[in-house]
């Protein structure tokens, strides 16, 4: 009798976590003895066959292989329900499945894998690896590519009880045009496979989040977070969590850079009602090279687009600083990085999100780590995925605190392992791997704080206010009743910089597209005026200013309004 098909439960991989038990690499596998793992039970009939199948299964690396989707409803929480029946796209020598199997009595093991295998691919090996000790079998073609025969077996002898890693890499191909072919089940026999179980986890682990604090008393007006990343050699994505979204950037093991930098403001979810357009985030500006954009999956929000700070920058250490003015209104954010090559504040994103409860909420923060992606490819619930922090926040006194507290926030679950922890003057968050799943959340004290670091004073200070133009509105100088004489004072004006103003009578916030009218204005250091002519009389418009740089792309902080006579 077969042991019962079990799943294993996204974003965007293989490690223990030291803490739980002695770490595994695929740089240097071992068998790891006396771990206590989620376990599923084992079909009574025949205690000496089990039977791993690809819901059970990860990849490593995570990208090629793909698991075939047989149905979305007989599986069970390791794989979100879904039921995996066959692996493809082997056709990569270094794409390696791997199981975890938790031997409960010593013995042989002998491991059979099964296999559909055209015939172009008959004679091409295959390497079958039991922690760090390897057996090499000859695949043999089957009778069709949709028929499944199981091929020749690796007997591996005395295996200690305890926990073991198999993974099944190829080591040849005879036609390297094509893939290998399918993969179906795995059989194990043998004395050892007695009692034996499948270490289960989900195909990807669940997300870890917490939220920071420091011993301020007063409001917090600016966040800094300086996180590393430990599990360099997995994909995935640390960002900064505020109230409204997160920043930050993923993480890519094969450039070893981090991915794009994210700053997305949300105005509604992918279920929500649509609300009025005033009510809608908007940018208020960006850096050097980048424009206004939005984005429409899971919701409707903006971002800026364009070249991240972080490419081809080789550093696993990124520093992100979040400033916040709350509003009756709309709330103001200001998303900082300190650049990786020169090591002063550059601006990345500055916007608005529309504060429904009126009520004025300094700044929160908090962070997670998580991999994105399908379970039919990122099954990576294997690896652990690791990211260490420190931080200092500014109360509105203009004071800085080291953040001291981390509070966890991810809900106990059974499928995953999680933690949090504290590792010398930082705090860390872990996901992934083999370690005991149902960690409850932990609220750690940092007992050994860094001091405010020096770019966080004086002149760096400044930098975490800094706009690529800077400018106000004054009070119109002249309003008829078919035009009016504005008037705004520039203090920073930029290299290279040009105006735009827009105009209408409705909302357009700085959205180009909403607004009926626009024109292009000169624009000087000092005070500027400019007139709209061909106004209607006794109307309400509506204006907003852009000007653009070298340094970036700044809008007026918000729509000035104005009314025509009605003489």
């Amino acid at each position: 009798m077969k042991l019962k098909k079990y799943l294993i439960g996204f974003s965007i991989f293989l490690i223990f976590t030291s803490s739980v038990f002695s770490s595994y690499s695929k740089k240097n596998d071992q068998i790891t003895p006396k771990v206590n793992f989620v376990e599923e039970p084992v079909c009574k009939g025949d205690h000496e066959t089990l039977i791993f199948t690809p819901n059970e299964s990860f990849f490593s690396p995570v990208g090629t292989l793909s698991a075939h989707l047989r149905d979305k409803t007989s599986g069970n929480e390791y794989n979100k329900k879904e039921y995996y029946d066959y692996i493809s796209d082997w056709k990569i020598l270094t794409d390696t499945i791997i199981f975890g199997i938790d031997v409960k009595t010593a013995g042989d093991l002998i491991i059979k894998p099964e296999m559909a295998i055209p015939a172009s691919q008959n004679g091409s090996e295959l390497s079958i690896y039991l922690g760090h000790i390897n057996k090499e079998i000859v695949l043999s073609s089957t009778s069709s590519d949709n028929t499944y025969e199981i091929q020749d077996e690796a007997t591996f002898k005395n295996v200690p009880v305890g926990f073991h890693i198999i993974k099944l890499k190829l080591k040849s191909l005879k036609n390297s045009s094509i893939g290998i072919g399918k993969f179906n089940n795995l059989h194990i026999t043998g004395s050892a496979a007695k009692n034996s179980k499948n270490v289960m986890r989900r195909y990807r682990a669940n997300a870890v989040h917490c939220k920071w604090e420091t011993e301020s008393a007063n409001p917090i007006e600016i966040s800094v977070h300086e996180l590393t990343i430990i599990s360099a050699d997995q994909n995935f994505y640390q960002p900064i969590t505020t109230p409204f979204g997160y920043t930050g950037s993923t993480w890519d093991s094969e450039t070893q850079t981090f991915g794009g930098y994210n700053f997305s403001l949300w105005s509604y979810g992918a279920n929500d009602p649509i609300p009025p357009f005033y009510q809608e985030s908007h940018l208020i500006a960006v850096g050097p090279g980048l424009t206004f954009g939005s984005y429409g999956h899971e919701g409707t929000g903006v971002k800026p687009r364009g070249n991240h700070p972080y490419v081809n920058v080789k550093t696993k250490t990124q520093t992100i600083a979040v400033r916040k003015v709350p509003g009756e209104k709309y709330d103001t954010y200001w998303s900082y990085y300190l650049d990786p090559i020169d090591g002063h504040w550059k601006l990345y994103g500055c916007g608005k999100k529309y504060n429904e409860s009126g009520d004025l909420k300094y700044l929160t923060t908090g962070a997670f780590v998580e991999v994105p992606g399908p379970a039919s490819r990122v099954r990576s619930g294997n690896e652990i995925c690791e990211t260490q922090y420190r931080g200092w926040q500014m109360d509105t006194s203009g004071n800085w605190h080291p953040i001291t507290t981390m509070i966890g926030t991810t809900a106990q679950n059974n499928v995953s392992f999680r933690d949090w922890k504290v590792v010398g003057n930082k705090f860390s968050m872990q996901m992934g791997g083999w370690g005991k799943p149902g960690i409850e959340k932990k609220t750690l004290k940092q007992k050994n704080p860094d001091p405010t670091p020096n770019f966080l004073k004086g002149a760096f200070l400044d930098e975490l206010y800094k706009m690529p133009a800077t400018f106000t509105h004054n009070a119109p100088i002249e309003i008829l009743n078919d035009s009016a004489e504005l008037s705004f004072d520039i203090s920073k004006l930029g290299t290279n910089a040009n105006a735009t103003i827009y105009w209408g009578t409705q909302e357009g916030l700085t959205k180009e597209d909403k607004w009926k009218n626009n024109k292009s204005v000169p624009i000087n250091i000092g005070a500027n005026t400019l007139k709209l002519d061909n106004l209607e009389k006794d109307t309400d418009y509506l204006y907003r200013l852009k000007i653009k740089n070298d340094e970036g792309l700044t809008w007026s902080l918000d729509t000035q309004k104005f009314k025509t006579t009605n003489d």
